[in-house]
């Protein structure tokens, strides 16, 4: 059991985690993410890394085009080896995004990805002649926030907040 805000290390270091709300199977969760200090444009889409490497695409209509051949293609792009890339297809809408995720490893969609979504929202904010700093995001797995805070173009203060449920439990023996 943790305390309603914790820490712990991952892959890509230390996280802190808030926990908004929570019963016995299901919560609201908070979880700081890495900062962003670099972005690299391709064309019109974006390399970044948010723990994980993303490459991410701006699409005008995310049910028209083919995320799983598209985000295998750019998963393996020799550009991106041998580690490849995570590939995330976005539809912007103000501060509004609907995402998708082609996520290594996986080698396929995921229903949600937490570094895509951020990946996507600091993308979207790079574009926006706005100045967003909350972005609300639509995944197949649900609807999550992302919020951070921009100086120039170094990304901090980033924060991925949505549900959790638990899907498995289970006991180790040794």
């Amino acid at each position: 059991m943790i305390n309603s805000k914790s820490r712990f290390e991952a892959i890509d270091g230390e996280h802190q985690a808030h926990i908004l709300s929570s019963n016995e199977d299901d919560g609201i969760v908070s979880l700081k993410m890495v900062d962003v200090q670099k972005i690299e444009k391709y064309d019109d889409d974006y390399f970044l890394n948010t723990g994980s490497p993303h490459y991410v695409k701006i699409v005008e209509n995310i049910d028209s085009i083919d995320a799983y051949n598209a985000g295998k293609n750019i998963r393996w792009d020799n550009r991106f080896q041998p580690e490849g890339t995570n590939a995330d297809f976005i539809m912007i809408k103000d501060d509004h995004l609907v995402v998708r995720t082609f996520e290594r490893g996986v080698e396929n969609l995921t229903l949600s990805c937490g570094t895509g979504v951020v990946a996507s929202a600091i993308v979207a904010a790079e574009r926006s002649a706005e100045m967003f700093d909350n972005y609300r995001i639509k995944t197949d797995g649900g609807d999550l926030k992302v919020r951070f805070k921009k100086n120039n173009k170094v990304y901090t203060d980033i924060w991925l907040e949505g549900p959790v449920v638990k899907v498995f439990g289970g006991v180790v023996e040794r």
